[in-house]
């Protein structure tokens, strides 16, 4: 085929959509954005019973916005240039995931954000609630931990009370170690 026949051909509208989702997917991504008081206004779930666009044609709430984005990227993932996007669905799969969780009352209350980057200058992981942190105990030493559970043993299987029946038992006298377990220990079980 020669270059006149090429310039010649009349591509028809979606052609072009298609390739320009292809090979400009950043900037066909990008006209899809909305600003942060858009975003604002738009309510976290659509109402009950109802999913999809809004009555303006282009979404209804926050849900169907990153739905869009998120399914926009997906279906794209063959484009030669996804890995520059990529990102920007995890993005968008996040901020559903949160809103989902909001829409049905499984967990705490999320920050949501229209874009990646006023989500990273926000700075924040995204929590609203407070959460509770699970607070690692320091790993104990070795011997007390020995010590703890053969005192225990031996105060309910033997009934085994004092430091000096538990020193003749063992044969030596306790570590500073082992008289702390042995002291916790006679203090919760007796």
């Amino acid at each position: 085929m020669s270059w006149f026949k090429i310039l010649k051909v009349e591509l028809r509208p979606a052609d072009i959509k298609h390739l320009g989702s292809k090979y400009a997917i950043k900037d066909m991504y990008e006209s899809m954005l909305i600003t942060e008081e858009e975003y604002n206004k738009l309510p976290e779930a659509p109402p009950s019973g109802r999913r999809g666009r809004g009555p303006t044609g282009k979404f209804g709430d926050k849900m169907s916005y990153h739905t869009m984005l998120k399914t926009f990227l997906e279906k794209n993932k063959d484009s030669p240039f996804y890995d520059g996007v990529s990102k920007y669905w995890t993005f968008h799969n996040t901020m559903y995931r949160r809103l989902q969780k909001q829409k049905f009352g499984k967990g705490f209350l999320y920050e949501t954000y229209p874009t990646l980057e006023l989500f990273e200058a926000s700075g924040t992981k995204g929590k609203q609630g407070k959460r509770k942190r699970r607070v690692r105990e320091k790993p104990q030493d070795p011997v007390y931990s020995k010590m703890v559970r053969m005192l225990e043993n031996l105060f309910e299987v033997k009934g085994i009370k004092s430091q000096e029946e538990v020193e003749s038992m063992i044969g030596r006298k306790l570590k500073d170690s082992e008289i702390q377990a042995y002291e916790n220990v006679a203090e919760r079980l007796t």
